[in-house]
């Protein structure tokens, strides 16, 4: 895997709506309560995000994994800050000026974050979104994209690397924790038998 290395996105150059359609992929349910049950709309709203700059799914906090030998073709992505990075006042108007949310949707996104999600702490390194290129599956990339986050958490000086883990992804817990993160929290509900929201794990240096 030498032969892979990591950039920002690129908002001219690089498809940022074939990049927005894989984050809606990783939190469908969260991005349907944000901009409704249209998936054009939600890949659309992030789309326009992506080209923000306050709000964590901003081109400031997305690397994009290449082939040294072709930069242009994007292996897999990932979206990560840290905490202090995001002011929730600012990422609520950048969700509104998408035009694809309402007003409701966007005052209840905090309540259902503090359920669903871990608590991020301005001294944490929280990775909301990791996707691999569905032609690149199977080569070992999801192991090269927690690897790389945890070097930008080092860098970024943070207390501990965190993310979440959606409650009906049932192997992934296994595969982080063999890449030396473990369980941290519990943030979901059940509901008429149904369970919502993650698994938080975290990776802190010895």
């Amino acid at each position: 895997m030498n032969n892979i290395k990591f950039r920002k996105i690129d908002i001219k150059n690089d498809n940022t709506h074939i990049i927005a359609s894989w984050i809606y992929s990783t939190d469908i349910p969260l991005f349907k309560q944000l901009f409704g049950k249209d998936e054009s709309d939600s890949i659309n709203a992030i789309d326009k995000l992506i080209h923000l700059e306050n709000n964590s799914y901003s081109h400031n906090f997305i690397d994009v994994a290449y082939y040294t030998n072709n930069p242009s073709e994007i292996l897999g992505i990932i979206v990560s800050f840290k905490g202090s990075d995001i002011n929730l006042k600012k990422e609520l108007k950048d969700f509104y000026n998408t035009k694809y949310s309402n007003i409701l949707s966007i005052l209840c996104f905090p309540f259902i974050n503090y359920f669903q999600a871990s608590h991020i702490k301005p001294t944490d390194y929280y990775v909301g979104n990791l996707y691999v290129n569905d032609e690149y599956r199977g080569k070992g990339l999801g192991k090269v994209l927690v690897n790389k986050s945890k070097e930008l958490y080092k860098k970024q000086g943070c207390n501990r690397l965190l993310l979440d883990v959606a409650i009906n992804k049932k192997t992934l817990p296994d595969f982080y924790k063999k890449l030396g993160l473990k369980k941290c929290s519990k943030n979901y509900l059940t509901i008429m038998g149904k369970q919502y929201g993650s698994i938080g794990m975290e990776y802190k240096e010895e």
